[in-house]
């Protein structure tokens, strides 16, 4: 039996259990001062609570609790209890989108379900506020039938850096199936809800959601690699607008995705008004390159059906280039490209301020805080980290080499490095040097690591790509990630799976991200 069942949480009674995810527990209780039944979800904690998450945890409850829109489920309540944190909200008894997920649902009862789901999205959105874990499971219904889009800011709640974008300390906490490859790294943004909402329309439709494996992995594989397939497989006379739809907001560019909800809501109504949509549709994929495919070799696979370098157009129009205009076409792009190039480093190099210092704080795994500084480096100079003058903890203090210029304008690196990672298989290589900042997650069983260095991201490719050849791995498949600048490879051994991540150019670090799994 439930140990929370018949106790009291604040004021609320606990009476039963209502469901239970990955991230926390939803109980039905009573509230005896308003004399109403509620919902209470307690945040999953492991430990003692980190004062931190409980000040975010406050912040981010205050901000829910101040949305108001018809199809998102209210915050009526927030606290904290013997280090239990808990959301209340009202108890809804009408069942979830979930049960409505095992058949086909006709396109135009799929598309009037989601209109308002994405109408509530739009609204948090304005109000800078990203869901980060949309699915059946978190669309409710109300006493008229109404959806209701309940969960909003559970994921970021968890999220340990609580940034929209990459932190490179913890992979992306949602739903595996849901989940669009960007937030498999930790970023999320509008475009990272369209993509959820996307699958839960093509799940509607198909009556399955696109990709399937056993492990969180597995389907990040499929979400990186593989082709979409095809709605129109699983229902062959489903217009071509919805079909090319579909395609936009389940683009694995995000930069080809819809790019504001408002923008998906004007073209799914415009398919209910029997309006044309303008978007091409990808090539039709053969069937024996829908699916991920072991190779003796590693490929190239492109991160999306669409080319970056595509133009959404009508479906059947055709374009066909002057010839006579091409030579001074690419003589006029590349004068242009030089020009934008000598703007950029004209205006950097007056930007910058070689007297100026950055001073961020790395909070490190198993490792003392450090204070660094970096010499904003000038153009054609070199750069360094020298340690703020402070005493040193005897984590840190024994045989650290000292800092040394180098004759490349990179950083030198952190005082922080470490050789091993706890729970890291030991035929897993851990790059040196690195910043100490190591994250591990555990989500169904799949071990999932993150940590960043100073070092260019070809450097990090090539150590990972000789170590993991060393250590017998095979190579399963090389994906190019042009949108996120990163580059994945997937390798499998014995019974395992494991991909690594390498993302560059992020503010000057390289991050990688490891992934291991059982099959």
């Amino acid at each position: 039996m439930d140990k929370m069942i018949g106790k009291s949480l604040g004021k609320y009674q606990i009476i039963e259990p209502l469901g239970e995810g990955g991230m926390a527990t939803v109980y039905k209780a009573y509230d005896p001062s308003l004399e109403r039944y509620v919902a209470i979800k307690i945040i999953r904690t492991s430990g003692e609570v980190d004062p931190n998450f409980l000040i975010r945890f406050q912040r981010e409850a205050r901000a829910l609790a101040k949305m108001d829109h018809p199809y998102i489920l209210k915050v009526l309540d927030f606290g904290e209890e013997n280090g239990m944190p808990y959301l209340v909200m009202p108890y809804v008894a009408h069942g979830t989108l979930k049960q409505y997920t095992r058949t086909r649902m006709p396109y135009d009862k799929a598309i009037g379900i989601i209109l308002p789901v994405a109408d509530a999205l739009s609204y948090a959105h304005k109000r800078k506020i990203i869901h980060r874990d949309i699915k059946p499971a978190n669309i409710l219904f109300g006493e008229s039938g109404e959806p209701i889009l309940s969960d909003f800011g559970i994921a970021k709640i968890l999220d340990a850096e609580e940034q929209i974008q990459l932190t490179g300390t913890g992979l992306g906490i949602g739903t595996p199936a849901y989940m669009a490859p960007e937030q498999w790294n930790g970023i999320a943004d509008e475009r990272t809800d369209i993509y959820a909402l996307g699958i839960v329309l093509y799940e509607l439709i198909t009556g399955c959601t696109p990709y399937q494996a056993d492990t969180p992995a597995a389907i990040l594989l499929k979400q990186v690699q593989d082709p979409l397939p095809r709605p129109r497989i699983f229902v062959p006379d489903l217009p071509d607008d919805v079909e090319a739809i579909i395609f936009k907001a389940l683009a694995k560019d995000p930069t080809v995705r819809f790019q504001t909800m408002q923008d998906f809501i004007r073209a799914m109504n415009a398919v209910l008004q029997g309006k044309t949509v303008n978007f091409i549709l990808p090539p039709v994929v053969p069937d024996q390159n829908a699916v991920t495919q072991v190779s003796a070799r590693p490929t190239t696979i492109g991160a999306t059906p669409f080319s970056g370098s595509q133009i959404p157009q009508q479906i059947g129009s055709e374009q066909k280039p002057n010839r006579k205009l091409l030579p001074w076409m690419i003589g006029g792009g590349v004068i242009l490209i030089v020009a934008c190039i000598s703007i950029i480093l004209v205006f950097g190099f007056l930007k910058a301020d070689p007297l100026k210092l950055k001073k961020p704080t790395i909070t490190v795994n198993n490792v003392a805080q450090v204070q660094i500084t970096l010499t904003t480096p000038n153009v054609g100079q070199s750069s360094q980290t020298t340690p703020q003058s402070q005493p040193q903890t005897q984590t840190q203090s024994q045989n650290q080499p000292e800092p040394t210029s180098t004759s490349e304008p990179l950083p030198t690196k952190t005082l922080a490095s470490v050789t091993t990672i706890e729970n890291m298989p030991a035929d897993i290589p851990v790059f040196t040097p690195n910043n100490g900042d190591v994250t591990t997650t555990t989500q169904e069983g799949t071990l999932m690591f993150s940590y960043s260095t100073f070092e260019d991201a070809s450097i990090v490719e090539t150590f990972f790509v000789d170590k993991m050849k060393n250590d017998n791995w095979e190579v399963v498949s090389t994906s190019q990630m042009t949108a996120q600048n990163a580059v994945m490879y997937a390798y499998s051994k014995d019974t395992r799976t494991a991909m690594v991540y390498v993302m560059g150019n992020q503010n000057d670090r390289t991050f990688i991200q490891i992934i291991v799994a059982n099959e």
